[in-house]
């Protein structure tokens, strides 16, 4: 019977760059282990949703959200 030596992979990353991080979402270093890993999270409620960019102006607004949960 032949006999097989199992290593380790090597896995070498010069830069590593993370851009944005969601629900769910992970990096791992060193041991890990995330057998049947999963998320409960619930996402936000937005009622008005996001406002991005320069020199945005708002006024007088009101917003309502109903969340049965």
């Amino acid at each position: 019977m032949m006999k097989f030596e199992i290593t380790a992979p090597q896995i070498t990353f010069e830069d590593i760059t993370v851009s944005n991080i969601e629900d769910n979402s992970g990096i791992f270093i060193g041991k890990n282990y995330q057998l049947y890993w999963r998320s409960t999270i619930k996402r936000n409620n937005l009622g008005f949703g996001k406002v991005l960019g320069n020199e945005n102006k708002l006024s007088n607004n009101t917003h309502l959200v109903l969340n049965d949960d």
